[in-house]
């Protein structure tokens, strides 16, 4: 009874890591930015959109000032920032964050940036 009950068990472990899957079918999207070329504290995009998954921000900054971003959610929990949250200039930038369905928020965290408007809304579908 007891060999029973333990091969029962078993092939409910296994049938439960085939319905898990082996593969990564999560989507990935890459998303451009560019940092307002005048250096005015602004993003070109006040909103984007993607698939939930992996989701990569390139931020190309043509400037003198320093930029960065940064996602967070509507709560303030950080999910990525680029570059390990150092500032670039006249360069480019990456973050990637893994994202479920919501609304999340990505700015600059250059002092006073993102009340002035360097701001948007990223909508995770």
């Amino acid at each position: 009874m007891k060999k029973t009950v333990a091969m029962l068990a078993l092939a409910v472990m296994a049938t439960a890591l085939v319905a898990c899957g082996g593969g990564d079918d999560s989507s990935s999207t890459t998303l451009k930015l560019t940092a307002d070329p005048s250096g005015a504290p602004r993003f070109d995009k006040s909103s984007l959109t993607a698939d939930a998954g992996n989701i990569t921000i390139e931020l190309n900054n043509p400037t003198k000032t320093p930029q960065n971003v940064v996602i967070k959610d509507q709560a303030g929990k950080v999910y990525a920032k680029s570059n390990g949250g150092e500032y670039v200039t006249q360069g480019t930038a990456e973050l990637t964050a893994d994202l479920d369905a919501g609304t999340y928020i990505y700015y600059s965290t250059q002092p006073g940036y993102e009340v002035k408007g360097m701001q948007g809304t990223l909508t995770v579908n």
